[in-house]
């Protein structure tokens, strides 16, 4: 066995000093119980100058890398008290965290006390799922270098959607081999990296002109619908093969327009197109002329879009989307209007008068809702008197979130314009204020969660509901402890699931059949109230 540290991340010295503890283990192949040889394990963590647990130590990162032997055993040698984490991989196998229960699950932190020699720290790598096929055109001639892309389905914003989750390219053969891959279905797609097919030249003095032929990105088997693709079932270690895409050459259509209401100096205009419903795998864009702001898009095959553009620094959310019909030609003097940026201001206050809470460094974040460009938050600090200010900011729907609050604190008020600011989000179109009204009375409930026997459960998923609302979720440490803090006085309801797949919690449709689960807490102002939760076990799971 041999362990290696990653230079200058932790100095010999920390741990001559300190060598103390060892965490030791053996890593096996989930699907025969086989020890994995030459495995790679990272240790990552802190040290802390005083208890392991004490917040206000200093701490020193610890950065370790670790083989298996020929038994898959392995070591971490000389270790201060402090927290850490173990990953293994190994090629042919999906990653995996110590203590997680499935690839991609949340691991469990280890908190190693003075002199303390943990030797069961056992992980199993599930063996990689592989899926493979050619990529063909319509006379079943290989199509080399297309794109290949893999989505499963996972949780966004509390709904399912397909997210990519693996791809592949194709060789000179046609053939692809998508591996690293979990057990589960999965839609496969091909997309053409080739040139535009066009015998066009010269000026285009109108739309009868001949689109462009190209090979649209195709779902397997042969659709570019991804309501009519076909799913693929694969199951952990397993290979499935034959999963040929047959690719078509579809007419397609160019876009040509102006940005309207844009203001210089703020950057480069981007203009994207995106399906008003799928996956998008037709996505397209362009950059607009710096000096006209005109643009065009290529290959663009009959369909519902919605056109967006996005433009501005870091510190601008300057956004406009807008729908567009695609049809069987091209289309012409398309005008996407930016609305004129304003700026805003808001305050941070206290409800309680007399106390001498600091409001300093609040944090308020804007995030547009239903923008394309990802999540495109724009955060500000309020100043010492609680003053903040949003600056070039284009009207819209925003969710409004305030953040890095004082001890003992909640959100007691929150306005825009005067008017309550709702899950939904607000619809900010001017420069009306933003009230926050803090106040310091806020609740805490803390716990544990057990299983069926009694025993504390690491790594589950807490969380937190209030009127059938998501308010907060946590996972639980080592010792299945969890807490939350500056929270409104109030009745809350907590439900936890030893594995869960991430963000599914905020679909309510998935929480239903669970909330008769739920632990009821009441918790007064500055009251601090604790619960014992069981956990739901990934073998009670709906669907599973």
């Amino acid at each position: 066995m041999k362990y290696v540290l990653l230079a200058g991340l932790v100095s010999a010295g920390i741990l001559a000093a300190q060598t103390t503890g060892s965490i030791e283990g053996q890593v096996l192949n989930a699907a025969t119980g086989a020890p994995v040889k030459k495995a790679t394990l990272r240790l990552s963590g802190s040290t802390a100058s005083g208890p392991a647990r004490a917040t206000g130590a200093r701490r020193t990162a610890v950065n370790l890398i670790a083989e298996t032997d020929a038994a898959g055993k392995y070591q971490f040698l000389g270790l201060p008290e402090g927290r850490y984490t173990i990953t293994a991989q190994k090629p042919g196998f999906v990653g995996q965290s110590y203590g997680a229960r499935r690839p991609g699950g949340l691991g469990e932190t280890i908190e190693l006390a003075g002199n303390q020699h943990m030797n069961d720290a056992t992980i199993k790598l599930l063996p990689q799922a592989v899926i493979s096929g050619r990529v063909l055109d319509e006379d079943g001639d290989p199509i080399p270098s297309a794109a290949v892309s893999l989505y499963r389905q996972s949780y966004v914003k509390g709904k399912k959607v397909w997210t990519q989750a693996g791809g592949s390219s194709t060789s000179d053969q046609g053939e692809y081999r998508a591996s690293n891959l979990t057990s589960g279905r999965y839609l496969v797609s091909a997309s053409y990296r080739g040139p535009l097919i066009n015998n066009r030249f010269g000026p285009e003095p109108n739309q009868s002109e001949r689109p462009d032929m190209i090979y649209a990105p195709t779902y397997y088997p042969n659709t570019v619908s991804q309501p009519n693709a076909s799913e693929v079932a694969v199951g952990a270690g397993g290979e499935v093969r034959g999963i040929d895409i047959r690719m078509s050459k579809v007419a397609a259509y160019r876009i040509r327009g102006t940005v309207s209401g844009i203001v210089g100096g703020r950057g480069p205009v981007n203009v994207m197109l995106f399906p008003t419903e799928g996956s998008g795998l037709f996505n397209a864009g362009s950059t607009a002329d710096a000096g006209t702001n005109q643009f065009e898009i290529r290959g663009v095959i009959p369909g519902q879009y919605t056109m967006a553009v996005r433009y501005g620094g870091p510190q601008e959310l300057l956004t406009a989307n807008q729908p567009l019909t695609v049809g069987a030609g091209n289309v012409d003097g398309v005008v996407v209007t930016v609305s004129p940026p304003f700026e805003f201001s808001g305050q941070v206050s206290i409800a309680e008068r007399g106390t001498s809470v600091s409001v300093k460094n609040v944090r308020v974040t804007l995030s547009p809702m239903g923008t394309f460009f990802g999540n495109g938050q724009l955060s500000v600090t309020a100043d010492a008197e609680g003053r903040f200010t949003f600056k070039g900011i284009a009207p819209g729907t925003y969710g409004i979130d305030v953040q890095s609050l004082p001890d003992n604190c909640f959100v007691q008020v929150l306005k825009y314009g005067g008017r309550t600011v709702q899950q939904d989000g607000a619809e900010i179109n001017g420069p009306a204020p933003i009230e926050v009204v803090l106040s310091t009375t806020a609740a805490k409930i803390g716990g544990s969660a057990i299983d069926k026997d009694g025993k504390p459960v690491s790594a589950a998923t807490v969380v937190l509901l209030s009127e059938s609302a998501v308010m907060a979720s946590t996972t639980t440490d080592y010792s299945g402890a969890f807490s939350f803090a500056r929270l409104r006085p109030g009745t809350y309801r907590l439900i936890a699931w030893e594995d869960v797949e991430s963000g599914a919690w905020q679909d309510p449709e998935f929480r239903k059949p669970y909330e008769g689960r739920a632990t009821e807490v009441k918790v007064g102002p500055n009251e601090q109230q604790s619960a014992q939760l069981k956990v739901i076990a990934a073998d009670e799971m709906t669907g599973r």
